[in-house]
């Protein structure tokens, strides 16, 4: 089975991100979180669709196809 969510430090990580500017966008409403014990998780189809949403949003940002 595939995994569904992953840490903050991992999608910050993904993102290219640091975690302050993460937690930032969390706050916002960018990806959706919950936490399961001390951990908190994070979906990882929010940071595809992020990501997505980024490359249609500005396609004159220097992105290479």
């Amino acid at each position: 089975m595939q995994q569904l969510t992953t840490t903050v430090d991992s999608a910050a990580a993904a993102l290219g991100i640091g975690r302050t500017k993460f937690y930032e966008l969390m706050a916002n409403g960018a990806f959706r979180s919950f936490k399961v014990g001390r951990r908190r998780l994070v979906v990882k189809q929010d940071l595809e669709a992020f990501v997505s949403k980024g490359i249609l949003g500005c396609p004159d940002k220097n992105i290479s196809s």
